[in-house]
């Protein structure tokens, strides 16, 4: 499937959200295919398009984010701490890559050009890696909220 994103989706920054977590778990993921998205400079990209609908549990959280003017904004949790989307608000995810070890135990990265073979309804992944170009529903909660922002050469 690559059809547009639909739904709405507004353009989407050139370079996407990086999320890092020692663990991540959601409930009710339905894969539903590769889309393009729309970015701001006017281009497209693959995307893998993902729903959830009960729940993305995530321990260890460090978000980046690209400004303009080349800064890094990083918005992370506290250190040992599980951040979370509520299970009750459905969540839909436009990725670029999501890679880290499939049930704790195979190390695998899913693409546009290598998405997910099947659906798993409850999955987690440790050591993850994700790029999203976006995110929409969900309320995120972070223990310990904090941003930092570095110069990116």
């Amino acid at each position: 499937m690559n059809a547009k994103s639909g739904g709405g989706l507004p353009p989407v920054a050139v370079d996407p959200l990086v999320l890092k977590s020692s663990l991540l778990a959601m409930a009710g993921l339905n894969y539903e295919g590769v889309v393009k998205v729309e970015t701001l400079a006017g281009g497209e990209e693959n995307a893998l398009k993902f729903t959830v609908s009960k729940g993305i549990d995530i321990w260890n959280m460090s978000m980046t984010v690209k400004e303009a003017g080349g800064k890094d904004v990083v918005i992370s949790s506290d250190e040992g701490s599980k951040s979370w989307m509520d299970a009750d608000i459905p969540t839909t995810m436009y990725v670029k890559y999501l890679k880290g070890n499939i049930f704790g135990i195979i190390p695998i990265t899913f693409t546009p050009e290598s998405p997910p073979p099947i659906n798993v309804p409850i999955v987690f992944f440790t050591n993850v890696e994700s790029a999203m170009y976006a995110q929409l529903g969900g309320k995120l909660h972070i223990p310990g909220y904090g941003i930092n922002k570095t110069n990116v050469k």
